[in-house]
């Protein structure tokens, strides 16, 4: 759950070297839900927070499971996290429909890929 009006969300991650992992982020403003069709929900992981989104290693758009309710469905497949174990940045981020659009980020961390035995 994640409130527009507020700063973004700190919160770091911990997946298993190679497995799938999915998480659902749910949008509110002032208490409500938002209706999110039409936007862009996208969760970005780099290797420093400096690097450019072009250069991430993940950029991975998110489906909208239910847009009318403000969520949002983002899916790591075991590609996305079959990489080096170690720390990264990632952030999900929005862009709604408006003209011109608002961006920003909803969610923010250290995301720690984890050896496996």
């Amino acid at each position: 759950m994640a409130n527009l009006n507020s700063a973004p969300v700190k919160l770091d991650l911990f997946i298993p070297r190679g497995t799938t992992k999915s998480y659902e982020v749910q949008l509110y403003r002032d208490g409500a839900l938002v209706d999110i069709t039409d936007w862009t929900i996208t969760f970005i992981m780099k290797e420093k927070m400096s690097d450019p989104d072009s250069s991430a290693i993940i950029n991975e758009e998110a489906s909208l499971s239910d847009a009318t309710s403000g969520k949002a469905l983002i899916r790591l497949e075991v590609e996305d996290t079959d990489i080096a174990p170690k720390n990264y940045y990632y952030a999900i981020k929005f862009e709604d429909d408006l003209t011109p659009a608002n961006v920003g980020i909803i969610i923010f961390g250290r995301l720690t890929i984890e050896k496996t035995v």
